[in-house]
């Protein structure tokens, strides 16, 4: 028996999207439309903080905007239900309890300009998962993530190379951001809670 056990760690997924383009041609227009109009109905804090950032996001509306759309056009399951069947069912993934059910906390877009970035963030302690769905992109990804702890065990791992059409699964805790994009970018992050689990 080895003297040495490692705990099972933070861990990050991705796949395409199969119908992505169609997902685009629908609901980008809506987003950016939608984007706009916050430009001008947001409170003075929220405006500040799009300044800062150069990212208009719906995160703080209550407007239910993204909800709504993917409600409208059933891409619950397409984009967040049946990735992570997926990751769960992967023979390399590393956990030690697997969700026995799991919902939708929020889901929100982030619109991005030139420039625009994220702070070191995490999407909450909770035991569940986060997403990101990356709906356009003209550039590499700079969606950067980030295991920290003792020094000797920090390390990024960068998702240059995943495309746009991807959606990125993670657990919720795991610290991540976004580094100055040089063009126009749109995702769609969501959080999932699985409040109840089970051994596998």
């Amino acid at each position: 028996m080895s003297n040495l056990y490692n705990f099972p760690s933070h861990f990050v997924y991705w796949e395409k999207i199969k119908n992505h383009k169609e997902i685009k041609e629908n609901i980008l227009p809506l987003i950016l439309e939608h984007s706009d109009r916050l430009s001008y109905t947001s409170d003075e804090s929220t405006i500040d903080y799009f300044k800062k950032y150069k990212c208009r996001t719906d995160f703080f509306s209550k407007d239910n905007f993204l909800n709504n759309l993917f409600r409208e056009y059933r891409y619950e399951d397409i984009i967040i239900w049946n990735t992570i069947d997926n990751l769960l069912a992967h023979k390399d993934l590393k956990i030690s309890h697997s969700p026995k059910e799991s919902n939708i906390i929020k889901i929100w877009y982030n619109v991005y300009s030139p420039g625009g970035y994220h702070n070191v963030h995490t999407h909450g302690y909770s035991p569940g998962f986060s997403g990101i769905y990356i709906l356009d992109l003209k550039e590499k990804n700079s969606t950067t993530f980030f295991n920290g702890g003792e020094t000797f065990l920090e390390e990024t791992f960068e998702l240059s190379d995943v495309e746009e059409g991807t959606v990125v699964i993670f657990l919720n805790s795991l610290k991540h951001f976004v580094q100055p994009c040089l063009k126009n970018r749109v995702t769609l992050s969501f959080n999932i809670n699985s409040p109840k689990i089970t051994k596998n």
